[in-house]
């Protein structure tokens, strides 16, 4: 379905800022959050909605001003786009990815939460799957290691490991960047074991492992019991398909 997003914000030099929204379905759970390009863009989220949800994140760089939310407006674009064949028994996507350890003990997550020792939290490298702070779990991910026979929940709080618009979870012609790789396939394990992109991230930094999720503490070293970074199966509980009878 798509959006209209118009915002107004006042932006002094050395600041920014991104308007994202997301749609609450008519079964009842939230859609992925997509990124407005402009300050009037039309979104396209990807099933019927009944109502909207707006994110605004603001970055200023040291002793710049501070941004401010002038007006913000929301309005259905045209009819809903042709909608999708149903799916008998849908399950959410999963893939085996490299996972590693995040630490990072009293810096700030994507969302805000402070990262406390034996902290249970997941980090991918696209803002579509982020909750929005630390009291929603929206998007949670379930974790399993072979090595342990272990799995493990954990809600999606940070951005990363290497990219930030790389939602490999979604199918080639939905993911924002990328759209050459397989479904499942992080751009930072293709950059490092394939050379892809000349073996560099999105921000052409060099890769020096395939990671794909990025895991906090107590999930990497209590839950799923972990001694170094290795590789896991992920599942992305959000993506099952939606199931609405109308």
């Amino acid at each position: 379905m798509r959006i209209r997003a118009t915002a107004s914000a006042t932006r002094p030099t050395g600041t920014g800022a991104l308007l994202e929204l997301r749609g609450l379905s008519v079964s009842g759970h939230w859609t992925e959050w997509r990124a407005a390009t402009s300050d009037s863009a039309v979104v396209q989220l990807p099933e019927y909605i009944r109502s909207v949800q707006a994110r605004i994140t603001f970055s200023a760089k040291d002793h710049a001003g501070k941004p401010a939310v002038v007006s913000l407006y929301v309005s259905p674009r045209g009819g809903p786009d042709p909608r999708p064949e149903r799916q008998a028994n849908p399950e959410p996507f999963s893939a085996r990815v490299y996972a590693t350890r995040i630490g990072l003990v009293g810096e700030h997550t994507a969302n805000g939460h402070v990262i406390r020792r034996r902290d249970r939290f997941a980090s991918l490298p696209s803002r579509r799957g982020l909750n929005s702070d630390d009291k929603t779990n929206d998007y949670v991910v379930e974790i399993c290691y072979s090595r342990t026979n272990r799995c493990a929940r954990a809600p999606v709080w940070d951005v990363g490991p290497w990219n930030i618009r790389d939602d490999y979870w979604n199918p080639p012609a939905t993911r924002e960047m990328w759209q050459d790789l397989p479904q499942g396939t992080p751009q930072a394990q293709a950059a490092y074991a394939d050379g892809y992109n000349k073996g560099k991230d999105e921000r052409s930094r060099k890769v020096l492992n395939p990671a794909g999720i990025d895991l906090a503490d107590r999930v990497f070293l209590r839950d799923l019991g972990m001694t170094g970074n290795d590789w896991v199966t992920v599942t992305y509980l959000w993506t099952a398909p939606a199931t609405d009878d109308r």
